[in-house]
């Protein structure tokens, strides 16, 4: 088994993200590893903000997208802040694109050995769905995918 070198972990920041993250500085910093986070910033809601900007103009459309990722950066610093992530080595990301995408792109491009990610579980409905980003990413990561279930949260 390859050494865990870096870890992944994808946030969403929803109520959920924080769980994720505690499991993900665990394992960081049990076996020593760097920290990579990452926080999609869904290209889908850029594009339909962008559509019903065609209908309805906003003059500060221009700026939606530096705007988002600005704020993004935000939450990415206040998370690398928290008390939780002291002391590891850390690494920020906050691309715009499809999030399973992006997720494994990032995983190949920063040599990452591990993704620690949630999964919003939505009953059995979701068995087809099991927060469909999860599950593209449990099926496509050429690195082992631990999956943080809302339940642990609770």
């Amino acid at each position: 088994m390859k050494p865990v070198k870096k870890i992944l972990t994808a946030l969403d920041f929803s109520e959920h993200s924080q769980v994720t993250l505690e499991h993900a500085t665990h394992w960081a910093r049990l076996v020593g590893a760097e920290l990579v986070v990452i926080s999609v910033i869904n290209q889908r809601d850029v594009d339909a903000i962008q559509t019903a900007n065609r209908y309805v103009d906003i003059p500060e459309m221009d700026d939606y997208v530096d705007k988002l990722r600005q704020g993004r950066e935000e939450m990415l610093d206040q998370c690398a802040s928290d008390s939780v992530c002291q002391g590891l080595s850390l690494q920020l990301l906050a691309p715009v694109g499809l999030p399973s995408r992006e997720i494994l792109k990032a995983i190949k491009e920063t040599g990452c050995d591990l993704v620690v990610m949630g999964t919003q579980g939505h009953g059995a409905v979701s068995g087809a769905l099991f927060g469909s980003v999860a599950t593209r990413v449990v099926r496509r990561s050429p690195v082992p995918v631990m999956v943080v279930p809302m339940a642990v949260a609770a």
